[in-house]
């Protein structure tokens, strides 16, 4: 099942940082604590917070964390950051030949199990929040086409 999607900024800053918190557990995170006294504003929290965990997530091969903030930061009425729409084509290329998202259906043994239909749906269901967004900011006209 896909993780519920924050719709408050405060809130999904908040749950972020915890999670960042606790995936770098024991490294230097001073500038995570200092976070709110640099940038006030939860909305320009969220995109640097959502940016650290969106690079750990491509380079940590974690397509499940990529997808959540992803999906995230897609609710929020924020500007979508470069990180963002770079983590989004990464996703997109993770499609396999048969439609499933991500490495891990490159075997068909894994292609046919339950959890399949699932884990692609969500990460599907994030790149879908996203092109929306895009879509929003980049409406497609006849001369784009």
């Amino acid at each position: 099942m896909c993780p519920a999607i924050e719709h408050s900024t405060t809130e999904g800053v908040n749950r972020l940082i915890t999670y960042l918190l606790d995936l770098d557990e024991g490294s230097n995170v001073t500038w995570l604590k200092t976070l709110p006294e640099v940038l006030p504003e939860p909305q320009d929290q969220l995109l640097v917070v959502a940016d650290a965990l969106l690079i750990a997530g491509v380079r940590n091969y974690d397509l499940a964390l990529v997808s959540r903030v992803l999906s995230l930061v897609a609710a929020e009425d924020c500007p979508l950051s470069d990180t963002a729409i770079e983590a989004t084509q990464f996703l997109l290329r993770q499609q396999v030949p048969c439609g499933a998202i991500g490495a891990y259906f490159v075997s068909e043994d894994n292609i046919v199990r339950d959890e399949a239909v699932g884990i692609t749906a969500c990460l599907a269901y994030a790149l879908l929040l996203i092109s929306k967004r895009l879509l929003a900011a980049q409406p497609v006209t006849a001369k784009s086409l």
